[in-house]
This record gives C-alpha cells, structure tokens and sequence, in this order.
C-alpha cells in the first residue's frame, strides 16, 4: 500500500465534516461581515467667502449679510456618502459648532430638487427662535434665556434623510459667519441604529477613490500579475514589458478592483 493510498483512507472518514465546518465558518463569517456597523463616511472643508476689515492704505470693507454686518463669511462644504451594503431610511444627521460659528440660511443639497426635513427637535427649536419679540424684554434673565435659544438655534442644523441609498452621497453648502478668520471646526453626529458616523479627511482623488489606496492596492496587483506571467514565461523582454505596463497604469488597475468590490458588496448585500 501506497502513502497516497493510506493519506487517502485517513481522509475520506473526515473529509466531509471537516468541509462542512468549513462552509459553516465561511458562511457566518460572510453574515457578520453583512450584518456588521454600516459606514457612513462625512467630509467637510471652508473656503474663504469675504471679510470685513479696516486697512490704512485700502480703506475701510465691510460685508453685509441681508442688511446685517458681518465680520467674517464662509463657505461650508460638507459631503456624507452611505459606504455600507444597506438601506436606510429617516435617517437623522446633526452638525454643530462650538466656537460660537452661526450657520445663515439653510443648507444646498446637490443632486436633488427637494430640501431636506429638519428634525422634531430642531424644528421646534427654529419655531420658539422665530416667535421670540424682537423688542428686547425688561428682565434680564429672559434676555439671556432668549440669546441662548437663538444661538443654539443659529449654531446648529439637525436634518431627516427620508431614504439613503447604499452608495448614495449628500452634498451640503451653508454660509457661515465665523469668529476668526482661520476655519472653523465643525461637529457631526447620528444616532441611528446599525449606523457609525467616520470623518474622512479631504484628500486627493483618483477616479472617485482615494489615491493612495488605489495606489497600494494597483501596486499588488501589478506585482502579482508580473509574477504570474513571470511564472508562464522566461522570456525577459516580455517580463518587463507586463511590469512596466502594470506599473504605469497602477492607480487606474487599483481605482477598478476598488469599485468592483464595491460594487460586488452592494450587490450581493
């Protein structure tokens, strides 16, 4: 008898259940992998809208929101993108500041015809603002309980994305008055269920991904594709011309094998 012949009669009694623990494992671990936290990534930047200021040979500039004078303007872009596998609807995503930034005029969504609802909470919010008088009240606590109210009102947005799509992405643009002249900072949060919120700093692009990422992921592929034509053929010139290509071309292989696994995630989720 051959040891072929003995490994083989040593196998046959657990083969069977050792692939069936095998595909158990595989599948629970491909349902977790689909049933994990969903992603939603955000994103946000300032850029200079105007500035009021006082120069000694330019003279005096001064900027005015509806009437209002205003010291600093800016524009606030932000960007959220559902990354997971899953739908999701009414969906609430809140920004604030904490620097004393005030957000003027609602928010610009892109790609859509239709505003975004606010919240119960901040609509409620944004109608006792709105009823307060305008004359000033005689007491003074109710002065500051008013100033209170419209500041948390004016440093703030709380908006319900009725349905947010797998792979669908918000872009939002407020006018904000800031109190220095550098960027302010702004918060984000969501408490929905089965849903975490991720900042993803601004960084450049390559055919909608990042481009380090489709760099190191190219980078293997046109490592392992030289190898493998490496491993067909011993002819030099043809090693050197795969790799040089693969090389050459590397974001653009990364950028696709990165949206062919999306695209296989959202499909199969």
């Amino acid at each position: 008898m051959t040891l072929q012949e003995v490994f083989r009669r040593l196998w046959d009694p657990v083969s069977t259940p050792v692939l069936l623990g095998l595909g158990a494992l595989a599948t629970q671990l491909w349902r977790r992998y689909l049933s994990r936290l969903a992603t939603f990534r955000w994103s946000v930047w300032h850029s200079r809208l105007a500035a009021s200021t006082t120069d000694p040979h330019l003279g005096k500039i001064e900027v005015l929101w509806n009437g209002h004078p205003m010291q600093n303007l800016q524009f606030c872009n932000i960007e959220i993108e559902n990354e997971s596998s899953r739908d999701f609807t009414n969906v609430e995503i809140k920004f604030w500041y904490t620097d004393g930034t005030e957000l003027l005029g609602d928010g610009q969504l892109s790609g859509t015809a239709q505003f975004l609802p606010w919240t119960p909470y901040y609509a409620n919010l944004v109608a006792k603002a709105t009823e307060m008088p305008e004359n000033k009240a005689e007491n003074k606590a109710e002065n500051k309980a008013e100033a209170a109210v419209m500041h948390v009102a004016l440093s703030r947005r709380e908006y319900t994305i009725p349905v947010f799509n797998r792979g669908a992405k918000f872009s939002m643009t407020f006018v904000v008055h800031a109190t220095s002249d550098t960027a302010p900072v702004i918060h984000a949060a969501c408490d929905h269920p089965g849903v975490r919120l991720y900042e993803r700093p601004q960084r450049p692009m390559v055919f909608g991904v990042v481009q380090t990422h489709a760099t190191r992921i190219g980078l293997i592929a046109a490592v392992l594709v030289t190898l493998i034509v490496a491993s067909l053929t011993h002819r030099t010139g043809v090693v050197a011309t795969v790799a040089f290509i693969s090389g050459a071309f590397g974001q653009l292989w990364g950028a696709a094998i990165i949206h062919a696994k999306r695209w296989m995630v959202k499909t199969i989720g």
